[in-house]
């Protein structure tokens, strides 16, 4: 009888933990989709156009930042090539972080919102924009006349991108001020439509 109880009480985890499993599966899918209509319909169209221009040049920087961060790691390994070729990366990196950053500013400068406290914080980010485009490009300057220097200085290398990704640090604080003013959030990283 002991052993029926048993086998019957296993029977019912196992029954239960499958329902709650195929419950899961489902639950995230719908989820999502309310949430994405949520997110999508609270947006004004001047707002989701300011999301998806910031999230494209986010993704753009994330490069810069990315490559400071391989050059880190290159130098702790001890490792020349690998840092002469991500200081390579790095100049390319900034010239086309700074150009993005410079079409994120063309493409803002018809936006306004309806309040003297948004358009203030929409003021400090083209400030904060026209900074980093100059930041960027001085990354990109100092980064080839280092690379073309023998021999190479890998620590005033690893100084110029630590530079570059402190910029992009000031600028995302910057940023993300303006955006929870405006009640704007950015999708995750990559995930955002193109126009």
């Amino acid at each position: 009888m002991n052993q029926l109880i048993r086998r019957f009480g296993w029977f019912a985890l196992m029954a239960t933990a499958l329902a709650s499993r195929s419950a899961a599966q489902v639950q995230p899918t719908a989820g999502s989709r309310i949430r994405d209509l949520i997110i999508e319909d609270s947006l004004t169209p001047a707002k989701t156009q300011l999301r998806d221009f910031v999230t494209q040049l986010r993704d753009s920087l994330n490069r810069v930042e990315s490559a400071h961060a391989r050059l880190l790691r290159a130098r702790q390994a001890k490792m020349r090539s690998v840092v002469i070729s991500t200081g390579r990366e790095l100049a390319r990196n900034c010239i086309n972080g700074a150009d993005a950053v410079d079409l994120t500013t063309e493409r803002l400068a018809p936006i306004s919102t309806s309040a003297p406290s948004g358009d203030h914080a929409l003021q400090s980010f083209r400030i904060a924009l026209s900074t980093l485009s100059e930041d960027l490009r001085l990354c990109a300057h100092f980064d080839s006349l280092t690379m073309a220097a023998k021999p190479l200085d890998q620590e005033k290398l690893e100084n110029i991108a630590t530079a570059a990704r402190d910029a992009i640090a000031r600028y995302d604080v910057i940023r993300d001020g303006l955006l929870k003013l405006l009640g704007i959030t950015l999708p995750i990283k990559g995930d955002v439509r193109r126009r």
